[in-house]
């Protein structure tokens, strides 16, 4: 099985997308009603407190992905500083769920994600948590208690219809503003056939957004505000027999949003592989994002299991190199990466007769991410990484030296910078393992 990113003038028109723009349209529901189809919306957000945030709306539970129905569900975890975590769920009727035109406009019976490429409205109530647990909210939150049996207020809109919504028990009501202009790679879907029918979708409408608004545990209300990243993917086979593993990494850093996804296909794709990072300015415009005349170069540098032995291994450090067309060097280093709370395994079954049995661990980790921009002296104006005239940092001011070289004109500088790092592995084959992988340029990235 073959493994294509779809990136042919031929594959733009035929699935009528804008090679240069990514369009409001492209954020609506883009997966048949059918067997191994499915589709997810997701929010990753760290919260200003350190709390990490996970919401996705979703047409399919894992343990659905081979039902010809669709069998919405909406997730939200919260991560907390110390490691625990709260995880609440609701399934959705599908005959109680709408998709609408024009832009994203999930109705999940009484929940909403609704919006454009500009900003969005997440609702959700009624979620049922995983278990007692509530150890994740900060204890500021106790200010915020709602009565019991009270329902819970939180935000307010411009939409006469909804100008107020009301949580019961547990949910959320939030706001995503955008920071930065949508990415995708190329078409941003991944052909298994070579017609566009077996097919996997990846695009980020937000790669960098502030996020507002409340979330509401068991009735303790909370006001909430970070930095948040919007992901929508989707697909018309199983992700278990497209993916061996996909790992994505957002980090910030003043003035400049890292996006680094990589995705390996799975072994019956040879594990072909698709690195791909993008760097967005403090305008929010994409200055740099790996092309034709881009190389990269990844070297794994630990590995660990998380949770038990017959856990899937995840990796603990992992640097890569990408060579830019101006004879300079994008490294980013992601380290001493530790699981934050537990691995969180889904298993489904899928396969012609519903027998073959699949998983797919999803890790996150934290640890220190560090960004190495060489570019020669002499870049400047569009074709500069980084803005010369603005000091991007992260914690500390970037650390910058100069090569010297016997020809002045070869003078590059180096441009560090470093910071905490959030990332998510997801594996869904036996092993991480790229060894036998080709490794693939990444073609031209919108």
């Amino acid at each position: 099985m073959d493994m294509r990113l779809m990136n042919d003038m031929e594959d733009y028109q035929r699935l009528g997308l804008n090679p240069k723009k990514v369009e409001d349209w492209e954020a609506q529901r883009r997966s048949p009603r059918a067997r191994n189809a499915w589709e997810a919306w997701t929010v990753g957000a760290t919260l200003d407190d350190g709390t990490l945030l996970d919401i996705t709306y979703a047409t399919k539970d894992p343990a659905h992905i081979g039902s010809a129905d669709d069998a919405p569900v909406i997730d939200l975890t919260l991560t907390g500083p110390d490691g625990a975590v709260i995880r609440a769920t609701r399934s959705i009727d599908a005959d109680r769920c709408t998709f609408g035109e024009g832009g994203l406009d999930l109705g999940f019976d009484d929940c909403h994600a609704r919006g454009d490429l500009r900003s969005l409205r997440l609702t959700a109530t009624d979620l049922t948590l995983d278990s007692d647990d509530t150890s994740a909210i900060s204890d500021e939150a106790a200010d915020d208690q709602a009565a019991d049996g009270e329902d819970t207020t939180a935000g307010e809109t411009d939409d006469e219809d909804d100008a107020h919504y009301h949580i019961h028990g547990t949910g959320f009501d939030l706001r995503l503003d955008t920071q930065a202009r949508p990415l995708r790679p190329a078409t941003g879907i991944f052909d298994y056939g070579h017609d566009a029918r077996s097919c996997v979708g990846w695009l980020s409408p937000m790669p960098a957004a502030a996020i507002s608004g409340t979330i509401v545990i068991d009735g303790t209300a909370r006001h909430v505000t970070g930095h948040a990243r919007h992901t929508h993917e989707w697909g018309t086979i199983a992700p278990s027999d497209a993916w061996n593993h996909v790992l994505t990494v957002t980090q910030r850093f003043h003035g400049m949003t890292l996006t680094l996804v990589d995705i390996t296909g799975a072994h019956r794709t040879g594990y072909i592989r698709y690195p791909m990072i993008f760097l967005t300015n403090e305008r929010g415009i994409l200055a740099y994002s790996d092309t034709l005349d881009t190389h990269c170069h990844s070297t794994v540098t630990g590995t660990a299991t998380a949770g038990d032995d017959e856990g899937a291994p995840y990796p603990t450090g992992i640097t890569y190199t990408f060579d830019t067309p101006d004879n300079g060097t994008i490294v980013y280093t992601l380290a001493d990466t530790e699981p934050l709370g537990d691995a969180a395994t889904l298993r489904y079954a899928t396969g012609a007769f519903g027998l073959k049995k699949h998983h797919i661990d999803t890790i996150r980790l934290t640890g220190t991410g560090t960004l190495a921009i060489t570019e020669p002296q002499g870049a400047r104006g569009r074709h500069a990484i980084v803005s010369h005239g603005t000091v991007i940092q992260s914690d500390d001011t970037p650390d910058t030296t100069v090569d010297s070289y016997d020809d002045p004109s070869l003078h590059a500088t180096t441009t560090t910078y470093k910071g905490p790092a959030v990332a998510t592995f997801r594996i869904t084959g036996k092993q991480f393992d790229v060894r036998h992988a080709p490794q693939i340029v990444t073609e031209y990235v919108y």
